[in-house]
């Protein structure tokens, strides 16, 4: 069975490169992807889903490494399914970990089925080879603890 999605090489070689300059970090680095209309693969270059309401941070936790969640929680929209490619120090080591988020606000099945097509896609293609695949449903879930308490 041939797959409905397609990626192009500047999207496979962004997650190339990520994959490679990001086993010695010592703060979590990520990107986002995205399926776009024409069924493709790619890097989402937003920066802010616009969403500037307060997520319950408070200025006493450890800024740096909150202020990487943070950017992640504010990319991700609110009503569509994205893909996050996240390098995350932790223990001595840099797991690599795929988030699936695909929010409950979601309401267009067609999307939600290409977005699993997706995940299909991307394990069959071997484009993150991640050390752990997390499903996250409300990005506001999306914190330290939660991620520490999946690895």
């Amino acid at each position: 069975m041939s797959s409905l999605l397609s990626i192009d090489d500047e999207t496979r070689n962004a997650i190339r490169k990520f994959r490679l300059t990001t086993n010695r970090i010592d703060k979590p680095e990520h990107i986002v992807l995205q399926i776009s209309s024409e069924q493709k693969l790619l890097v989402d270059t937003k920066t802010d889903s616009g969403d500037d309401s307060d997520d319950g941070w408070s200025d006493s936790d450890d800024e740096d490494e909150l202020e990487d969640i943070k950017e992640i929680r504010k990319q991700l929209p609110s009503n569509q399914p994205r893909f996050v490619v996240l390098a995350y120090p932790y223990k001595n080591k840099i797991p690599l970990i795929l988030i699936y988020y695909k929010p409950d606000t979601c309401r267009d099945e067609e999307t939600r089925m290409l977005y699993v097509n997706g995940l299909e896609f991307i394990s069959k293609n071997n484009l993150v080879s991640p050390n752990k695949i997390i499903d996250l449903v409300d990005k506001d879930d999306l914190k330290k603890e939660f991620i520490e308490m999946e690895l």
